[in-house]
């Protein structure tokens, strides 16, 4: 597998193996230059009143549905039964475990 490397913002990991590092490209510092300008458009557009407004959309979305929903005391949902009836074991699981069982 390789070594872990903890990564530093922006070196790629370069210093954690040893490896010098190169200088910034100018197509890589304008595509940081474009992300860093749009992250913070979107940073500007997310604010107090944006939040409400959505929360009021969100809130109004749901009571209009609500019609449609499922009552859950009428569907249930006994999905996981603490396997005791576990999915059947596939070819290739049984095929294996009987790999190990004539190597031991």
């Amino acid at each position: 597998m390789g070594a872990c490397y903890t990564l530093a913002p922006g070196d790629g990991g370069r210093v954690a193996m040893g490896l010098p590092i190169e200088p910034e490209s100018p197509q890589v510092r304008r595509a940081r230059e474009k992300l860093t300008k749009q992250l913070g458009k979107q940073d500007a557009q997310i604010t107090e009143e944006a939040l409400k407004k959505t929360t009021d959309k969100m809130s109004s979305w749901i009571a209009a549905h609500a019609v449609n929903r499922v009552s859950l005391p009428q569907k249930g949902l006994g999905m996981f039964d603490g396997n005791k009836h576990p999915a059947p074991v596939s070819d290739r699981v049984d095929c294996f475990f009987k790999s190990l069982i004539g190597s031991s």
